[in-house]
């Protein structure tokens, strides 16, 4: 009975030790408001990085943005930008590659050969070369772009600022 006593009590001592509380591994994640760029005009986007545990690699970034300007034909627009994007670096300070689709709705009571037109268009691509700081764990996070928008109605060159906050 002692042996068995001895047993148990070693191996619930040896699970004690090694139940250490171990931080488990979360998504890098990022809350930003962003101006210009991939959302066209202002838009608040949610951005994570697709592998636990890291602040680079592969990700996206999804947002909703939009703007109504008086003056010009009574101009509305309503964005919903989708992005698969690319961490490259180590550390706070990364490199930003992505590509991007770029939904509007958009209504303008003004005839224009605009590069936003009446009614619902997903043609609009752009392609992202930038650089992001973002923290390893919590904090303030930031970047600058150039995201050229694409699409039937020709090539406009676009940067995009944003600021937000990462957290895990």
């Amino acid at each position: 009975m002692k042996k068995i006593t001895f047993v148990m009590a070693f191996t619930m001592l040896t699970i004690a030790l090694f139940s250490q509380d171990i931080a488990p591994l979360k998504y890098q994640k990022s809350v930003n408001l962003d101006l210009l760029g991939g959302g066209f005009f202002l838009n608040f986007s949610f951005d994570m990085r697709l592998r636990k545990g890291v602040s680079d690699g592969l990700g996206f970034k999804v947002g909703v943005g939009g703007f109504k300007a008086l003056g010009y034909g009574d101009l509305f627009v309503a964005t919903l930008p989708i992005e698969v994007n690319y961490l490259i670096g180590k550390g706070n300070r990364s490199l930003e590659l992505g590509i991007g689709l770029l939904n509007s709705y958009g209504t303008n009571s003004k005839e224009s050969s605009s590069f936003l037109k009446d009614g619902f268009n997903t043609g609009t691509f752009y392609p992202k070369i930038g650089y992001r700081y973002q923290p390893s764990k919590n904090g303030f996070t930031y970047n600058i772009a150039y995201t050229p928008l694409i699409n039937s109605n020709g090539f406009k060159h676009y940067f995009g600022f944003g600021v937000g906050y990462s957290f895990r």
